[in-house]
């Protein structure tokens, strides 16, 4: 009799392992995946402000983000933890990190870059060629400068006029744009390239 009621002890502890087992929580990513960072965007004005971002973090595990010698802690959610720092005022590459409480960490490289600057003439005529210039920015970088014109609604038309120019930055962070805009008005310039953004002004006239 006493071997049989071991026998019925045993077989519960077995079954209450197996409900319980299950219970366990889940990791928020797959088994083996380390923690990575990463900044947005990864070049950036300086003095401006961008987003540091830790993922696959460990359920429970709080963030340590270090960037230019200044901490901030975030507890992680669903294997992330995010938070924002301001860029130097000083251009260069400087190191984000990100350190889990428990150990492991990860780090990327942030660049800071001038503020970009975009210029030209005030006024040209309508139909002629005419430069805007750039500098201060990424040296080697794409610079997109865009020459946009919206129309109220209300008008004849009631639409956005807009030519854009592409090209790479010299070593210096410096590039020229040639356009020829043939309707008069005045048009808001963009100058535009990761983590940097000018703008000026420019009224094409009949000349």
């Amino acid at each position: 009799m006493k071997r049989g009621l071991f026998s019925v002890a045993a077989a519960v502890g077995v079954l209450a392992a197996l409900v319980i087992a299950p219970v366990q929580s889940a990791s928020a990513y797959p088994p083996g995946t380390a923690m990575k960072v990463s900044a947005s965007p990864s070049t950036v004005s300086a003095g401006a402000r961008f987003t540091a971002s830790a993922s696959n973090v460990k359920p429970g595990c709080s963030v340590v983000f270090n960037f230019g010698g200044k901490n901030v802690s975030v507890a992680s959610a669903a294997g992330k933890a995010s938070t924002s720092f301001t860029a130097s005022t000083k251009a260069g590459t400087y190191r984000l990190t990100a350190t889990c409480l428990r150990g492991e960490s990860a780090s990327t490289n942030v660049k800071v870059v001038g503020r970009g600057e975009v210029h030209g003439p005030g006024r040209a005529c309508v139909s002629k060629t005419f430069k805007m210039n750039v500098s201060g920015f990424a040296p080697n970088s794409r610079v997109s400068v865009v020459l946009r014109k919206s129309t109220p609604a209300g008008g004849s038309r009631g639409r956005t006029v807009s030519f854009t120019k592409t090209a790479r930055t010299d070593s210096s962070g410096a590039a020229s744009y040639r356009f020829n805009v043939n309707r008069t008005g005045v048009y808001v310039v963009s100058a535009v390239a990761e983590g940097q953004r000018a703008a000026t002004a420019i009224s094409i006239e009949k000349c």
